[in-house]
């Protein structure tokens, strides 16, 4: 069985590094105490559904069906890209941490917003 991988897929190689720190660095605060826990389990989600949402997008065979996954994965990225700046705002994350992974997450989104834009001229 040949090995699959996302080779090609230039938004799912740019963010995914951005979501795998972004996660890592949720998991250091798993013991935060605050009323911005809310804010952080929403994040954790998002981050964790987009790569599979990538996924997922990358192996459907009609534009119309990797546009709606592609759709929803920019939409997790985006929100988890602002979740990240209200917590560097508030003072849960700092900037240098931050930062990374937002760029990282912009340029994902960014790609996603090419494609998205091509299936639908497309299709």
């Amino acid at each position: 069985m040949a090995e699959m991988d996302f080779t090609g897929l230039q938004a799912y190689e740019e963010v995914s590094p951005a979501v795998v720190n972004g996660l890592k660095l949720l998991r250091d605060l798993d013991d935060y105490d605050t009323y911005w826990d809310f804010i952080l389990k929403g994040l954790r989600r998002d981050l964790a559904e987009s790569l599979p949402l990538l996924a997922d997008g990358y192996n459907r065979y009609h534009y119309d069906d990797k546009a709606e996954a592609y759709r929803e994965a920019r939409s997790r990225l985006s929100r988890s890209q602002s979740c990240f700046l209200i917590l560097k705002d508030v003072g849960v994350l700092n900037t240098n941490d931050v930062s990374p992974i937002c760029e990282g997450l912009e340029g994902g989104i960014g790609r996603l917003n090419g494609l998205i834009s091509r299936m639908e001229d497309d299709g």
